[in-house]
C-alpha cells in the first residue's frame, strides 16, 4: 500500500492543514512548521517552484495535476497530485514516493 501525505493549500499557496501518512523524518520541512506558511517560503528550489506552478495550474484549469520531483532530503523520486476543490480556491496536494517514474524525469 502506498502511503500518501495530504496537504490542503489555499489559493495563495498557504498551507492550511495536513495528514501525515509517511515518516516525519522523510519530509523536506516538518509538517507542523508548514501550517500558515507558503510553499515558496518553506520548500527549497526547485521543489517550491514546482509545487507552486502545479497548484496554480490546478486552480486555473479545475483539473488535477500530476507531477514528479526529486526530494532534496532523501534523493528519492516523489509523485504529487494537486487536486482542486470545486467549491473554493483550495487544492488538496497528495504526495507519495513514486513507484514508476516517466522516462523524461531524471532518476
Amino acid at each position: 500500500m502506498l502511503k500518501a501525505s495530504l496537504f490542503l493549500i489555499s489559493f495563495d499557496g498557504t498551507y492550511l492543514g495536513y495528514y501525515e501518512a509517511g515518516h516525519p523524518g522523510d519530509t523536506i520541512v516538518p509538517y507542523n512548521r508548514m501550517i500558515g506558511r507558503k510553499a515558496m517560503d518553506e520548500l527549497p528550489e526547485p521543489v517550491g517552484q514546482t509545487v507552486k506552478e502545479h497548484h496554480q495550474r490546478a486552480i486555473a484549469t479545475g483539473e488535477p495535476q500530476e507531477y514528479f520531483y526529486t526530494s532534496p532530503l532523501t534523493g528519492r523520486q516523489m509523485k504529487s497530485y494537486a487536486v482542486p476543490y470545486p467549491t473554493n480556491q483550495t487544492v488538496a496536494l497528495f504526495v507519495m514516493e513514486a513507484t514508476e517514474v516517466p522516462a523524461a524525469i531524471p532518476a
